[in-house]
C-alpha cells in the first residue's frame, strides 16, 4: 500500500504540469504620465503581469512584447495584458507585431480584433464606440454582443473603421486615419536604443 502510494506520488510529481508562462510584456518607455498597477507606480524595464489592470494617467507608454514587437499605449487609458490578448477598456493602442507567433487579440468593450502579424491602431472611445485602423497586415473583427458581426481587414494601408453599438447590433462606418502617425509606427519598428 505504501509502495503504491509512493509510486503514485512520484508519477504525479513527474507528470508535465502546465507551467505558468512569464509575461513578455515589459515597459520600455514612459513619457508624460504615470503607469500604475493598482497603487504600484511602474517604471521602465518593469515586467507587466498577466491579469493586472494597468492605468496610464496621460502621455504614452511603449511596451515590449518579447520578440513579437511593441505596443504603444496612449493615455488616459486602462489596459490589462493577458497571455494571448490585451483588454483595452479605454484609451488608444498602436501595435507593431511583425514577428507574432500564435494567436493574439485586442479586446475593447464592443469589439475584438484578432491580430495576424500586423501594424494596427485601436481606440476604445466610449463603451459603445471603437475606432480601428489596419495599417498593414490583417485583422479579423468580431463582437461578443453581436454574433452576426464579422469584418476582415487585410493588407491595405490605413484601412479604418468606426464601430458603433446600436440597440443590439454593431455597425461599421468608414473612417479616416486618426490618432496615430506613420512616424510612430516606424518608431515602434526601430530596434531598441542602446544607451
Amino acid at each position: 500500500m505504501k509502495t503504491a502510494l509512493l509510486l503514485a506520488l512520484c508519477a504525479l510529481a513527474a507528470s508535465p504540469a502546465r507551467a505558468k508562462t512569464a509575461s513578455p510584456f515589459e515597459l520600455l518607455l514612459l513619457e508624460g504620465g504615470d503607469l500604475r498597477a493598482g497603487r504600484r507606480l511602474l517604471k521602465e524595464k518593469d515586467r507587466l503581469a498577466y491579469g493586472v489592470r494597468l492605468k496610464l494617467s496621460a502621455g504614452r507608454a511603449v511596451i515590449g512584447l518579447g520578440s513579437a514587437g511593441k505596443l504603444m499605449l496612449r493615455g488616459p487609458a486602462e489596459f490589462t495584458p493577458q497571455e494571448d490578448s490585451v483588454n483595452l477598456r479605454s484609451g488608444a493602442l498602436l501595435g507593431v507585431l511583425p514577428f507574432l507567433k500564435g494567436k493574439f487579440s485586442v479586446r475593447t468593450p464592443n469589439v475584438t480584433a484578432a491580430v495576424r502579424g500586423t501594424d494596427f491602431f485601436i481606440e476604445a472611445r466610449k463603451h459603445d464606440e471603437s475606432y480601428v485602423c489596419l495599417c498593414s497586415g490583417a485583422l479579423d473583427l468580431t463582437s461578443e454582443g453581436d454574433e452576426r458581426f464579422r469584418l476582415k481587414l487585410q493588407g491595405s494601408r490605413h484601412d479604418a473603421a468606426l464601430l458603433l453599438r446600436g440597440s443590439s447590433r454593431l455597425s461599421q462606418a468608414p473612417a479616416a486615419m486618426a490618432g496615430h502617425t506613420d512616424a510612430e509606427i516606424e518608431e515602434l519598428k526601430a530596434p531598441p536604443r542602446i544607451p
